[in-house]
């Protein structure tokens, strides 16, 4: 559903899928370096619901940070300097057609259409939807601002064999 460069590798790319999936890329690879699947929704039977990943961008001001939106109105966070394997947070947009908060949980929340880090003002993170609204979060100091060590860890993440291919 869509792809993006890293701003800080040029050779890496992250993928959002219809799958529910969102993956990491070398261009030099076939093969995901890295491949998250955020955790399912449960159905009022409790069945798992994957949800598509409709967008996915790389911070611009933190090289081990990225955002994937989903079509059930989620935003996951992650920071790779933090975990690999699960987002560090998970934002919902509010359903701003509902009337009061019970209500609004009972409502089907709008896709996400797209997503935005906020070049400028470095903690602002927007997302749009199907019923073309903006939804604006302020994040925190951590995912906002960039570590000493970032983009060392983010190029081992890079490193790959090429010649095993």
């Amino acid at each position: 559903n869509s792809l993006e460069i890293s701003p800080f590798n040029k050779n890496l790319i992250l993928t959002a899928g219809q799958d529910g999936c969102i993956k990491l890329f070398h261009l030099l690879k076939q093969a995901p370096l890295r491949e998250w699947e955020p955790s399912p929704e449960k159905s009022r039977s409790q069945q798992p619901i994957i949800s598509a990943i409709s967008a996915a961008r790389f911070s611009p001001i933190r090289p081990l940070v990225f955002a994937a939106a989903t079509t059930t109105g989620l935003v996951y966070l992650y920071d790779l300097g933090v975990s690999k394997s699960v987002p560090v947070s998970t934002l919902e947009i509010l359903n701003s057609g509902s009337k009061n908060h019970q209500e609004e949980r009972n409502t089907k929340l709008p896709s996400i259409t797209g997503l935005a880090f906020n070049q400028k003002q470095r903690d602002l993170l927007a997302a749009c939807d199907t019923n073309g609204e903006i939804h604006i979060w302020r994040l925190g100091w951590n995912l906002s601002n960039k570590q000493f060590t970032e983009n060392t860890i983010l190029d081992s993440i890079a490193e790959v064999d090429v010649t095993s291919e």
